[in-house]
């Protein structure tokens, strides 16, 4: 299990994330997080970007989310979470790929959030309607 908490002996925490705040996030939402993750290298821990979507099943912020996530069981048994990664782990990549899941995950037009009704949509039509689509490789959380 990854932990911002080092080891006892460890000098390195294996993971660092930070929160990201949104406002006017579609109903479902519960957190975007950044991160940087240790990869183990030959060499030395190759340390790449990954962001975390914190989201409730079935909710109208899961259904915004790009169909090819990975989805995985969150912190309770409603909550679902998907580690996103930028094709390469470069700063300009990731940076985008936070902005387009940023713009995905909040609400547009009035500002108002979208009636929690809507999270009734079928999990085969879920997907981004916008014809700007969210780019990642998605992994699975452990």
């Amino acid at each position: 299990e990854n932990s911002a908490s080092p080891e006892l002996g460890e000098t390195v925490p294996d993971e660092l994330r930070l929160q990201i705040p949104l406002s006017h996030t579609r109903v479902g939402f519960q957190g975007l997080e950044l991160g940087l993750e240790s990869l183990p290298a030959p060499w030395m821990p190759l340390r790449t970007p990954v962001i975390v979507v914190r989201v409730r099943e079935g909710s109208p912020a899961h259904d915004a989310l790009p169909r090819e996530a990975q989805w995985s069981r969150g912190r309770d048994s409603d909550e679902r979470v998907a580690l996103l990664r930028p094709a390469l782990p470069h700063l300009r990549m990731t940076v985008d790929l936070l902005k387009s899941v940023a713009r995905a995950l909040q609400v547009t037009g009035s500002g108002k959030r979208e009636p929690t009704g809507a999270s009734a949509q079928a999990p085969e039509t879920r997907g981004r309607a916008s014809s700007e689509p969210l780019r990642a490789s998605a992994r699975r959380v452990a």
